[in-house]
């Protein structure tokens, strides 16, 4: 009898799968059949927002002026502001605000353009007597101004519009002898007529017995050394 020895050969091939997943450590303990999974949220670096440093500069301004033709001229300066410029304009150092009429809307016309908060703006100004007129134009931040001198070449100027007053005659110099009175005439044309008085920049109480008041004109009794000066 002969025996035959069979074997064979079975090769068992492991195929291993590493595969790395992230958890909590603290999920380890609360896990279910399915694998816990770890997503990641990536945030961007928040904008930066670019603040435009406060700055105000004047570009441009009208020459100074003469009437001459009894018509009245324009005078103008435009500054560059960030943040919004405000204007003011004064003449002979005294404001002239902004003031409207029923029939002149516009004696001080600002006009402006805005992009990205920068600010190229011009305030125009029509007047009609001569003198030294300033343009000042202040952000909160800081301020310019500008000066301009019209003179009067021609009779008198009339403005457009017939309400607007209109001074045709004014003293303009005057010497006199202590104690005595003296009139400052200012004789103007126009309808509901209000007057004021300036010395050195300075208001006049009409109150005062010192003072008269007539029809716009300013009579100085009893004048003293102290009372000389600049009248407006």
């Amino acid at each position: 009898m002969i025996l035959f020895s069979l074997s064979a050969v079975f090769i068992l091939s492991i195929v291993s799968v590493h595969a790395e997943i992230e958890y909590n450590q603290t999920d380890e303990y609360n896990r279910t059949d399915e694998y816990n999974r770890t997503d990641y949220l990536q945030l961007a670096p928040a904008p930066v927002i670019k603040r435009r440093t406060p700055v105000i500069e004047l570009l441009e301004k009208s020459l100074d002026a003469n009437i001459t033709k009894g018509r009245p001229v324009y005078l103008y300066c435009t500054v560059f502001s960030t943040p919004s410029p405000v204007f003011q304009w004064s003449w002979e150092n005294i404001s002239l605000g902004d003031k409207r009429d029923e029939f002149d809307k516009d004696p001080i016309l600002n006009v402006g353009k805005v992009q990205n908060e920068e600010y190229k703006t011009t305030s125009m100004h029509k007047v009609c007597y001569p003198g030294n007129y300033t343009c000042s134009a202040s952000n909160n931040v800081d301020s310019v101004s500008t000066s301009f001198q019209v003179e009067n070449e021609s009779l008198k100027c009339k403005h457009d519009n017939p309400w607007v007053p209109y001074i045709f005659e004014h003293t303009e110099w005057v010497r006199e002898f202590t104690g005595n009175s003296v009139i400052l005439q200012c004789k103007c044309s126009g309808y509901s007529l209000g007057w004021d008085w300036y010395r050195n920049r300075q208001k006049i109480n009409y109150w005062k017995p010192k003072y008269e008041y007539q029809e716009g004109s300013l009579i100085i009794h009893d004048i003293e050394k102290k009372d000389e000066g600049n009248y407006t």
